[in-house]
């Protein structure tokens, strides 16, 4: 039994069993991914944030001010899982959050000085987790 798949738009036929390896694949990747996220929050437990929150501190330290939507964009992470992020830290008053003076619809993103410092104290805690496409260290 095979399926048509789609490569770089051209139809492949695949087996079935073909199909499985791919699925284990992935499942290997979810949990690789899972392991790395965990010690990446262990080590970051000190500072209170986790590896999302820091690459989110990160992300608007290097873009200045950015909408979510541009974070988004850029982190391959969908908005509503960059606004579950940002509240915390907005509660926790790293990141100020005033109505975008072009678009009052929108609003931009700005770290405090307290995110600035809570972000150096992450990269002292966890150095290298920022090593992420689109992140500098």
């Amino acid at each position: 039994m095979t399926k048509t798949i789609f490569f770089n738009r051209e139809p492949i036929a695949t087996d079935i069993v073909e199909i499985a390896i791919a699925n284990d694949l992935c499942f290997v990747l979810q949990r690789a991914n899972r392991i790395i996220s965990r010690g990446a929050d262990s080590a970051l437990r000190a500072t209170g944030l986790t590896a999302e929150q820091t690459l989110l501190l990160a992300a608007i330290a290097e873009a200045g001010s950015p909408r979510a939507a541009d974070l988004s964009r850029s982190l391959g992470i969908d908005v509503s899982t960059i606004a579950a992020n940002l509240k915390p830290l907005m509660r926790q008053e790293l990141v100020f959050a005033p109505v975008d003076i072009t678009d009052r619809r929108a609003r931009r993103l700005f770290l405090t000085v307290a995110g600035s410092e809570r972000l150096e104290r992450g990269d002292q805690a966890a150095p290298g987790i920022r090593r992420r496409p689109g992140i500098r260290a």
